[in-house]
């Protein structure tokens, strides 16, 4: 009934909408470097003269950078984690068709390492600005003591 419509709402989490903000900036960042480029769009696996591609990578596991960032747009992830779990998704799909030592992987690897940094070092600056109480969340700052 009701409750159970209420509770479905409360779990649905999603991402702050500053946080999607820096999820697609740094997307954009890693569409527009050169080792984003075999990920910016969908595999077309005609286009690309690889008919087999879906029967190495199941079709519902192929990921893309745009697709990534669309869901980002839309509000489908959680978490920066589940964002992250998807490139790598992306990476090891692009090792294991194309083969570890290829261009292709290279990139790959290469995209997944700049999400990894651009997020920890995005981590790092919140958790600063939490520690000198800086916090630009929707809690309102406590009142400090004044003692003496």
């Amino acid at each position: 009934g009701i409750f159970n419509k209420e509770w479905a709402k409360a779990m649905e989490k999603k991402l702050a909408s500053a946080d999607r903000a820096v999820a697609i900036k740094i997307l954009n960042n890693i569409i527009n470097d050169v080792a984003g480029y075999f990920f910016r769009a969908p595999v077309d696996p005609v286009a690309l003269g690889i008919p087999h591609y879906f029967q190495v990578i199941r079709q519902e596991d192929a990921r893309d950078l745009r697709t990534i960032k669309q869901n980002v747009q839309a509000g489908k992830y959680e978490s920066f984690e589940q964002i992250e779990a998807d490139i790598m998704l992306m990476v090891s799909n692009a090792v294991k068709f194309n083969g570890e030592g290829s261009l292709v992987a290279q990139s790959a690897q290469k995209v997944g390492k700049m999400w990894h940094a651009a997020i920890t070092k995005k981590k790092k600056e919140d958790s600063k600005r939490a520690a000198s109480g800086h916090e630009s969340g929707s809690e309102p700052p406590a009142k400090k003591l004044k003692l003496g």
